[in-house]
């Protein structure tokens, strides 16, 4: 495991989670353990969890508060006075190594692919509209 990614050994995914090797050891081994098992196996072998961190970097909650309640308003009355439409972008990166629940890796070394790849995904919506969304390839 610790040399080899999932989808090396035909398992989804590209990191490894509980999932992953309570498969594995069914496969080569024709036994089932539960999760909690397997847990505890990963924990004796050296391995830890790797979470994703969840908090953002930078926040500003008066600055957006002040945005919401005063420059925004301005905004939409100027946009209906010279009747102009309002785009709003979101963007969101999907990245190869992104990990939606806890991995495991060798404490020292958080696991995934050696090589990333990721996608950006720009939309713009307008009000109470649905918006159109466009896909970009990153190159790193």
């Amino acid at each position: 495991m610790v040399h080899k990614f999932p989808d090396q050994l035909a398992l989804p995914g590209l990191v490894w989670a509980r999932g992953q090797v309570t498969e594995l050891v069914e496969r080569w081994f024709g036994i089932q353990l539960s999760r909690v098992t397997i847990g505890k196996y990963l924990r004796s072998w050296g391995l830890s969890p790797q979470k994703p961190i969840r908090a953002a970097y930078e926040r500003y909650p008066e600055a957006a508060a002040r945005w919401v309640e005063q420059d925004y308003p301005a905004i939409s009355a100027r946009s209906r006075k010279e009747q102009a439409m309002i785009l709003w972008l979101d963007q969101t990166r999907l990245r190869s190594d992104a990990a939606v629940t806890a991995t495991w890796a060798p404490g020292d070394h958080p696991g995934g692919p050696p090589h990333r790849c990721a996608v950006r995904r720009q939309r713009h919506v307008r009000d109470q509209q649905q918006g159109r969304a466009v896909l970009h390839r990153v190159h790193r």
